[in-house]
């Protein structure tokens, strides 16, 4: 069965399939310690950081083909992370979809992104306080019955150009590729892009797909998370420094 087996496992899949740099390995929680995750994201954020700083980019929309690849958590870790290291990061739920609420945020009946976009609150009514250091949140808000037209909005861009100017790194979430053309809107309004990809999950024909859909719509991919990896997957990304892109 093996050899019927064509999807994307390892970091050298991804590099292969897509030429672009794998940032990171997560491994799954079940399989190893969470002190082995917690390491493994603080690597992420390094590398992350060191590829937004020397490619100037300042939003990064975090994007995935599907709905269960883990794109959220690493989308607020991230942010955690980059926020703990001393950074000013404002982290923005643009999944307007089917947002999912992450524990540390209180969304649920706040307002958030969709009333901003209708013009129902100001960027104050929206930003959350600082919960740890000086780590800021937007909520999605409600779920509008016209997502992708607010994202597809001046008003959206004004407000990633406006809030990009104001934190050291924003980081945005949103809905699966698969499901919505939401991912690819956002990121086009964004300085980057940070594809994560669920090892084992995405066939070789499907990434040739996405990658082609990237490059028609000129979305830079700053790189790839490859997550729910196995241990040996996790050490051989953070001891090759070819996989981090060369300094």
């Amino acid at each position: 069965m093996d050899v019927l087996d064509n999807t994307l496992k390892t970091p050298e899949d991804i590099k292969e399939t897509f030429g672009y740099k794998v940032l990171g390995a997560l491994p799954h929680l079940d399989r190893l310690s969470e002190d082995v995750r917690e390491d493994a994201f603080r690597a992420l954020k390094n590398s992350v950081r060191y590829a937004m700083s020397s490619k100037n980019v300042r939003s990064l929309a975090v994007i995935s083909p599907g709905r269960q690849d883990g794109r959220t958590t690493v989308a607020f870790r991230l942010a955690e992370e980059l926020a703990r290291s001393g950074s000013k990061v404002l982290y923005i739920n643009a999944d307007l979809r089917k947002p999912v609420p992450v524990k540390t945020i209180q969304e649920v009946g706040m307002k958030g992104l969709t009333d901003y976009l209708s013009g129902d609150a100001s960027l104050e009514d929206i930003l959350e306080p600082p919960g740890l250091r000086e780590f800021y949140s937007i909520p999605s808000g409600i779920v509008p019955p016209d997502a992708l037209t607010l994202l597809d909005s001046q008003c959206f861009m004004r407000l990633v150009s406006q809030v990009a100017g104001q934190f050291d790194g924003v980081i945005l979430d949103t809905p699966a590729l698969e499901e919505a053309p939401d991912g690819m809107v956002v990121s086009g309004k964004t300085d980057g892009a940070l594809l994560v990809i669920r090892s084992g999950r995405v066939k070789s024909r499907q990434a040739e797909s996405m990658k082609s859909a990237l490059e028609e719509a000129r979305i830079p991919v700053l790189g790839v998370v490859l997550n729910d990896t196995d241990g040996r997957m996790v050490h051989k990304a953070s001891d090759s420094r070819g996989l981090y892109g060369k300094r």
